[in-house]
């Protein structure tokens, strides 16, 4: 027991004289003690310690992501979802859910700084003031990600709008071919259905048949020449009906070709019988 005692005595008087350096002078001992950091491994335990239990109670459908309404019965997944989604598609997975909270352990460490204590001792007296400081670095990681995650938006934008343009272009390519189509089309049918003059016997016959005058023949009116009636669904080229003064010269010279056959034929005929009589052919 009296070794003890004699232990604690000469411990206690070792420390006071280390902190009053003379008794009649004055002396300042600075210490500049630097609390040792282990948050960031406090961080990383209780990371992997709380991250399982967080996504399981947060994610109510059991799909393995956190969307932004399955988050808000998470304060911290609620507060700095659009942070933690670095992919920007509006949900967070596992990897991104532990990337943004390690961060936010580590931007959290960074804000409470460095702490120094300081003595001063004057004769047989001592005087003790401690003062802290903090400061709050920018977090590049997480400035990265948000440029990031804004370029890929930005892709996904300009893409959308490169096929938007793609699509209008053919659009406008099929307008444009129906368009020429169709003009070539009505070129056609006008080279075809042209009026042109009609003189002479074409035309004496024309009139003698289109007898309402308006200068084309209706089937109706076609029934007053055999010729012509013959000729009428052969010579009307674009079926409407009706015959221009273009198409009836077509049909009034196929009828007269078709006339002058059958009387060819006739007369050949005739000559044959005339002979089969004389010679009994």
């Amino acid at each position: 027991m009296k070794k003890t005692a004699i232990a604690m005595i000469t411990a206690g008087m070792m420390s006071s004289t280390a902190f009053a350096v003379g008794l009649g002078g004055s002396a300042g001992l600075d210490l500049g003690v630097k609390v040792p950091s282990n948050v960031d491994l406090e961080s990383e335990t209780r990371l992997k310690g709380s991250l399982k239990k967080q996504i399981r109670a947060a994610d109510s459908n059991n799909d393995g992501f956190i969307t932004k309404a399955e988050a808000k019965g998470n304060a911290q997944l609620n507060n700095n979802f659009d942070a933690y989604d670095t992919s920007g598609d509006g949900r967070l997975s596992k990897k991104e859910i532990k990337a943004g909270m390690k961060a936010s352990a580590k931007a959290e460490a960074n804000s409470r700084g460095n702490a120094s204590v300081s003595s001063n001792g004057s004769g047989g007296n001592g005087n003790a003031s401690a003062s802290g400081s903090a400061s709050v670095r920018v977090n590049g990681e997480q400035a990265r990600r948000d440029a990031e995650r804004r370029a890929n938006a930005a892709a996904r934008a300009g893409s959308n709008a490169a096929a938007d343009v793609r699509a209008d272009g053919q659009a406008r390519i099929n307008q444009g071919s129906a368009a020429a189509n169709s003009a070539l089309s009505a070129g056609a049918n006008a080279a075809t259905n042209t009026s042109v003059k009609l003189s002479g016997a074409v035309a004496q016959r024309f009139n003698s048949v289109d007898s309402n005058r308006d200068g084309v023949v209706s089937k109706a009116e076609a029934n007053a020449d055999a010729g012509i009636k013959n000729q009428f669904e052969a010579k009307d080229s674009n079926g409407d009906g009706v015959l221009t003064t273009a198409e009836f010269k077509a049909a009034a010279k196929a009828s007269a070709d078709a006339d002058g056959k059958a009387k060819v034929d006739a007369d050949a005929e005739a000559k044959g019988g005339f002979w089969s009589r004389m010679f009994g052919g």
